[in-house]
């Protein structure tokens, strides 16, 4: 996303004009995000993972109590974070017995994110309206940012356009709410505004010193909001040792080691807090291989999805599932657990001596597989190395469908609140042909931009290419509408390069091909000829080198699917007007070992007892329709926990008859509960119109399948797919915004969930 401008010089801005559109960008988009955010009355902590209980150690810092977790009997604590109460009187909580030190994981991942609330609320008092203001300055920082990046490709006038464009936007400003999530964005943005100006070299050797100091400080601090940002660091560090620069290459080391240092100074409490815990980033990779994900890349799916869930505790079962599988030993983990209460509770002795926080945890039963503890993040990690080995180019695949998708600014929007439902309805039907046209041209429009980039400077250009394709790429590794707002302003960048580019076209015709223009001419074709073949092998080669290991890999699992031992289980088929439910007559005993008493073995085997059990259960299918879905249901859809799977046949080949393979999981009663309520328990699989069920059993050597994996596997080997495919042209659900535009023959294909859904709402 780096211009290295196409003919003439961009034209000069002198610097205090673009300080003030910069300026002025910053208070507009800053006010506006603040009236968007209580203009809707939103509540703080309410949107993608955020809980308000996560700000309680923003209490601690507003009352100058230090990083530390108000406790909820203070006076007004609990009504305050349970939404009872707007405001907290801090008067009357600045007292050390309310506080307890914030050492738990979450606290510290985002140790910045809640100090600066906390210095905030300590000006305005502790109240809700108040958390607003950091999203919305951070919007600002966005527009700061964003018109930065813009202005590496084009004139002002196109990049406040650009800008506008990019941020007032439903992509965007769904994301707005989600406090977490949203402050990550201006870190990212300003590091790939870093790396444009490191390629141009417009850095004097001083100035580029500081900048590597004041650009390892920025990714510190900002992997203290999220840690996503984390990701800033390859990219800066590949272009300060790769790009142009002036001085001697040796010294480039040196810029690297400063914003090392840098870095490390405001980052290193979130390294040690991973280092110690174990972190949850392998959770989050794994997530990146659910089925959620993988639709959100908008691939041509294979017939199999790694995880078949993305929700936090399929993932957890799926983690402990695979635990039993490869043998791990939960004693080692239990043990860091134990030794990691009592450190804590002396932690909260020294100001609580009495309380129940420093008592309780001493008396009661520790869940030796407590989801994103230390033993099942080190377990992840391993399972997270396995699926990369086994699919190498759906990891590939993966990164270039994301970069497809944002180039053409096919971002999915979250779930919106009603609230302001209309008025993105509104953006929307403005936004309407511009969608379309980056739908089709979004992909092109990034080939001439680089193609012209590397007529002039093709190392520049080799570099600005690798840059995008990590910026773009890397949200695939879990991929959602937060994790990739930031990053919607790309699929106008490319635009806003050519159009540059036409803006100086009428010099050309002006003066017309000049001998100095045309041996420029000369010149760039063989630049252009080697950096397509370059970057094409670069592309090709390693995704072709990758199909063939996992072809070699996927033929391996088939054979050992083929030979599955099965026990028979009796089923019940409720039939409806256009869904197939297959339910179990007892599910309560279906994970008999759950709740049995502990017993001395168990305790003196470290506590092996079962807290979750996995079962992986067989399907035998007929299917008359070109597709088929599959919901597994739990008996309380309020929590969440089911998930579903669908697959696609050639026409030509239906009907097909297929064997599916589906993991259910059961929960102890002890286990953390799901949102503060129990995990339901399964219930039953649902099957779309067209789908007949002609078995139903158990996996018997569960042990020797240790990835849980929905898996489709056609009687016609001719019909199973081995890898995940990049999808070309848009994906027709798109056209679903506008009926008007659908193909006949490519409808809209609604999951067994929608129905499900709809049926429980009445409709």
């Amino acid at each position: 996303m780096i211009s290295m401008a196409t003919g003439a010089q961009t034209p000069k801005t002198p610097f205090n004009w673009d300080a003030l559109i910069a300026g002025v960008l910053f208070v507009v988009f800053s006010l506006g995000g603040w009236l968007f955010l209580n203009g809707y009355g939103l509540t703080p902590g309410t949107r993608f993972g955020d809980d308000p209980m996560m700000f309680q150690p923003a209490v601690g810092i507003a009352a100058g109590m230090g990083y530390s977790t108000i406790m909820l009997h203070a006076p007004g604590a609990e009504d305050f974070f349970t939404g009872q109460s707007d405001s907290l009187n801090l008067d009357l909580v600045r007292d050390p017995q309310y506080y307890m030190p914030a050492t738990g994981k979450f606290d510290l991942d985002r140790v910045y994110l809640l100090t600066a609330i906390g210095w905030i609320w300590r000006v305005t008092g502790v109240h809700w309206w108040a958390v607003w203001i950091l999203p919305s300055v951070f919007l600002g920082l966005l527009a700061v940012a964003t018109y930065g990046i813009f202005r590496l490709a084009a004139r002002p006038s196109i990049s406040v356009v650009g800008t506008c464009l990019a941020l007032f936007s439903p992509v965007v400003l769904d994301i707005l709410p989600g406090v977490r999530d949203f402050c990550k964005g201006p870190f990212v943005l300003f590091a790939i505004l870093f790396c444009g100006l490191v390629i141009r070299g417009v850095f004097s050797r001083k100035q580029r010193l500081v900048a590597c100091a004041f650009m390892g400080l920025f990714i510190g601090v900002g992997i203290g909001f999220r840690q996503d940002s984390i990701v800033c660091l390859p990219p800066v560090i590949g272009c300060l040792l790769l790009a142009p620069a002036k001085g001697r290459w040796p010294l480039r080391f040196v810029d690297v080691a400063i914003l090392l240092v840098a870095f490390l100074l405001p980052a290193w409490p979130i390294l040690r807090m991973n280092s110690n815990s174990g972190g949850n980033n392998a959770f989050y990779l794994l997530q990146g291989f659910s089925e959620y994900s993988l639709d959100d890349l908008d691939l041509i799916p294979a017939s199999y999805t790694p995880i078949p869930s993305h929700g936090d505790y399929n993932v957890h079962a799926a983690i402990s599932a695979y635990a039993d599988a490869q043998g791990f030993d939960f004693g080692q983990y239990l043990l860091t657990a134990q030794v990691g209460l009592q450190v804590r509770s002396v932690a909260l002795g020294q100001t609580m001596p009495w309380h129940p926080a420093v008592t309780l945890p001493n008396l009661v039963e520790v869940d030796p597989f407590e989801i994103w503890s230390y033993g099942p993040e080190q377990i992840a990690r391993h399972y997270v190395w396995n699926l990369i080995n086994t699919f190498p180019a759906d990891v590939l695949t993966r990164a270039y469908g994301s970069v497809l998708r944002i180039v053409r600014g096919d971002i999915p929007q979250g779930t919106r609140p009603e609230s302001y439902l209309g008025l993105f309805e509104k953006i929307n039907v403005l936004r309407r042909p511009m969608i379309h046209f980056l739908l089709y041209f979004g992909p092109l429009f990034l080939l001439v931009t680089f193609l012209a980039m590397a007529a002039q400077r093709p190392w520049q250009a080799f570099l600005a290419l690798g840059v995008t394709l990590f910026f773009l790429g890397y949200p695939s590794l879990s991929s959602q509408p937060r994790h990739v707002y930031h990053l919607y302003f790309a699929c106008l960048w490319f635009p806003a390069f050519i159009l540059e580019g036409l803006w100086r076209a009428p010099s050309w015709r002006r003066e017309g091909l000049t001998p100095e223009r045309k041996a420029a001419i000369r010149r760039a074709l063989p630049r252009v000829l080697i950096f397509s073949v370059v970057v094409g092998s670069l592309l090709a080669v390693p995704l072709w080198g990758a199909r063939l290991w996992q072809a070699h890999a996927v033929s391996g699992l088939k054979s050992r699917y083929a030979s599955v031992r099965l026990e028979p289980l009796e089923y019940q088929l409720r039939q409806e007007a256009d869904l197939t439910t297959v339910c179990l007559p007892d599910t309560s005993n279906f994970f008999h070992d759950l709740n049995r008493p502990l017993s001395l073995d168990d305790v003196l085997s470290g506590w092996k007892r079962p807290y979750i059990e996995a079962e992986y259960l067989v399907a035998d299918l007929e299917c008359s329709q070109d597709y088929a879905s599959a919901l597994v249901a739990h008996e309380d859809r309020a929590v969440l926990f089911d998930f579903e799977t669908t697959r696609r046949f050639p026409l030509q080949s239906v009907p097909v008859t297929v064997r599916l393979f589906v993991p259910v999981f059961g929960f102890s009663e002890k286990q953390t509960a799901y949102g503060g309520r129990p995990i339901s328990p399964f219930n039953s699989i649902t099957f779309n119109n067209g789908t007949h069920v002609k078995g139903l059993y158990r996996v018997t050597n569960i042990n020797d399948f240790p990835m849980l994996m929905t898996l489709w596997l056609p009687e016609d080997p001719a019909l199973f797919e081995g890898a995940y495919r990049l999808r070309w042209l848009p994906n027709p659900r798109w056209f679903m915004l506008f009926p008007q535009l659908l193909p006949p023959h490519e409808p809209e294909v609604s999951g067994v969930g929608d129905a499900v859904g709809e049926r429980a709402q009445g409709k």
